[in-house]
């Protein structure tokens, strides 16, 4: 049976790896700050001690986007104090487990940026058209909508913080 590209998804060939506990997110993810590309990760759960984390993005944080549920809120606003540049953005809607390093590279996997004892499996695909569908999903989702960012800091007053000479509304504690 061949897949077509339809209403439920896209049809490609792609050059692709599967794996389960012999790779790990740290493996993929330090592999892919490596190189200088944007990087985007949606992942449900963050772990409490970021120590796997906190040695990812002390390797660089600058061009790095993470999508995490917002009941981690407590974990993602210490990276985010830790690593300004990182970008964070905060959903209840978010349980997917994915990585994608622009142009072409996509991780898919049911292991969530925490150890754990689980069967975990893992897709890797390397494809332009791959890479930019989930960008797009994500896009279209709402997941990267800018009133979801998690702010550094606010101004005084709470409400508003600056941005490129601009001000907006502090929304963080508006996000369920």
């Amino acid at each position: 049976m061949a897949f077509t590209t339809d209403a439920g998804g896209l049809a490609v060939k792609a050059h692709i790896k599967v794996s389960t506990q012999g790779s790990t997110w740290n493996t993929r993810l330090t592999q892919l700050l490596i190189r200088n590309a944007e990087i985007t990760i949606c992942t449900f759960s963050l772990p409490k001690r970021g120590d796997f984390l906190t040695k990812l993005f002390d390797k660089r944080s600058k061009g790095v986007t993470l999508i995490v549920n917002s009941k981690f809120r407590t974990e993602a606003t210490a990276l985010k104090a830790r690593y300004p540049d990182l970008r964070i953005f905060l959903s209840p809607d978010t349980h997917a487990k994915l990585a994608l390093a622009a142009p072409d590279k996509v991780w898919l996997s049911s292991e969530n940026l925490v150890r754990s004892p689980n069967f975990e499996n893992t897709v890797g695909i390397h494809n332009v058209e791959v890479y930019e569908f989930y960008m797009e999903q994500l896009m279209r989702s709402g997941l990267l909508a800018p009133e979801r960012e998690l702010v550094a800091a606010a101004t005084a007053s709470g409400h508003y913080f600056e941005r490129g000479g601009t001000k907006w509304l502090n929304t963080k504690t508006l996000i369920p």
